[in-house]
């Protein structure tokens, strides 16, 4: 994580699993409850996820919530 914050690092690993998975940001949105734009933000680490929504990105991305945060485990 040298060089980049926890919001930045956790943004990279969500793009990287939506990307993964064949997901837009607005498909991820849309199976999430979630803004495009607010999928947006934490994507940029602008914003951080709260438990709920870490629960809810790990549901509509198909994979298991260890997996969200991995670079931080």
């Amino acid at each position: 994580m040298e060089g980049q914050s926890i919001g930045k690092e956790f943004g990279s690993q969500l793009r990287k699993l939506r990307l993964e998975k064949g997901l837009s940001q607005e498909r991820l949105a849309l199976n999430s409850g979630y803004h495009p734009t607010y999928i947006s933000h934490l994507e940029t680490g602008k914003k951080l996820p709260t438990l709920e929504t870490l629960i809810e990105l790990s549901k509509s991305l198909g994979t298991n919530l260890t997996i969200l945060l991995e670079p931080f485990i």
